[in-house]
């Protein structure tokens, strides 16, 4: 099975400050038949996902605002443990809180390939 059958009615919530990116990864999933909701803010993925369950959330890890992407992974995790999570990232601030909770969530190097995102996602849905 490809990755496109395995994405076709997945629910999956993209939290990235970086509009021309979070639209593109929209047009990628949305083409691969996913329910796709976007998020140009920590706290703005966090109000989604308390609203509804997704089968995966793409998160930046370095975000401006109140919730940057370990803090925004964090406060999902608390309220609902079992949810795949990938993290996205130009760089990796040193400053970064990568617990132990998030210390086994992938991080893709942006810029990435789609067939990179592809595989990464198949590994973390299984």
């Amino acid at each position: 099975m490809d990755s496109s059958t395995k994405l076709a009615g997945k629910k999956i919530l993209v939290v990235d400050d970086d509009l021309p990116l979070l639209q593109f990864l929209g047009e990628v999933f949305n083409f691969f038949g996913c329910d796709v909701s976007m998020a140009e803010s920590g706290q703005r993925g966090l109000e989604l996902a308390a609203e509804q369950p997704y089968d995966l959330i793409l998160s930046d890890l370095v975000m401006p605002g109140e919730l940057n992407g370990a803090q925004f992974a964090n406060a999902v995790l608390q309220q609902k443990p079992d949810t795949a999570i990938i993290f996205m990232s130009g760089y990796v601030d040193d400053k970064m809180e990568i617990n132990e909770r998030l210390s086994d969530i992938p991080i893709i190097q942006k810029p990435f390939r789609k067939r990179e995102l592809l595989t990464q996602i198949d590994l973390v849905l299984h």
